[in-house]
């Protein structure tokens, strides 16, 4: 981002993106809880201290950067009463609390061990693509660099957005072996390691746009141009609503005259 200010605590449409996503999270039905693992840098940052008296939620420190499967053992400890945990990204402020209920219901209905918020962009290459088993259910994910020449064409991504049953997670947890490369822990092998166990991996298929990631400024500069339409779109609507009932009450009026 060529900046000092940390990458979640930039600004789309006058907020930050990791607040993007904690006010879309505060109205869900579910009964949550929120824990934002974050680094000693980020935790001690003035806005973030904000952020944390104004939202409530739980903060875990990941002292050693060693992958995504890592941050989630990080912030675990909170959760332990909760039969499920959503992992979602601090940087993916466009994602919709429909679309986190959407998950839930899909989770909780077919009963699933890791259900993966799935997206088909108009160019798959960079992204971890999403293989599915002859019932159209989540086998595995597999990044680009490890894609065989038969899996290419494998037009559905993974989000990074997820939702973990909470009751064989620990135990799935720990068969994740390090990467070979970089020996980080990667949270997108959690689907074949459920898949191993017997368990069952769903998924859900949303727009490109909703769950763009923010890396650099000009995503940032688009991602603010997509917020800023959304803000509008709302005012118009809700403009439209209010002339509408305005029109209805002039008219019931006028009836009510001419009695």
């Amino acid at each position: 981002m060529k900046s000092k200010l940390p990458k979640v605590l930039h600004k789309i449409a006058d907020i930050s993106l990791l607040e993007h996503v904690l006010l879309e999270l505060s109205q869900l039905d579910e009964a949550i809880s929120c824990t934002v693992v974050a680094s000693d840098s980020l935790s001690a940052h003035p806005i973030f201290q904000e952020l944390k008296n104004k939202h409530k939620f739980n903060i875990a420190i990941q002292k050693e950067q060693r992958g995504t499967a890592h941050a989630l053992i990080a912030g675990l400890d909170d959760h332990k009463k909760y039969s499920a945990v959503i992992v979602t990204c601090g940087d993916t402020p466009l994602v919709r609390a429909d679309t986190f209920s959407h998950l839930i219901a899909e989770h909780k209905t077919y009963k699933n061990q890791a259900t993966c918020v799935c997206f088909r962009p108009e160019d798959a290459y960079g992204y971890g693509r999403v293989k599915l088993d002859e019932k159209g259910n989540v086998a595995e994910i597999i990044e680009q660099k490890s894609l065989k020449e038969d899996q290419q064409d494998i037009s559905l991504c993974n989000s990074g957005i997820m939702m973990l049953d909470m009751k064989n997670l620990n135990k799935n947890l720990s068969k994740i072996t390090p990467d070979a490369t970089t020996g980080e822990l990667y949270l997108t092998d959690i689907y074949e390691v459920a898949n191993n166990q017997g368990g069952k991996c769903g998924k859900i298929v949303t727009t490109e746009c909703e769950v763009m990631g923010i890396n650099t400024r000009a995503q940032l500069a688009a991602a603010d141009k997509v917020m800023q339409g959304k803000i509008v779109g709302r005012l118009i609507d809700e403009a439209l609503k209010f002339y509408s009932l305005r029109l209805l009450i002039l008219q019931e009026i006028w009836k009510w005259r001419q009695v």
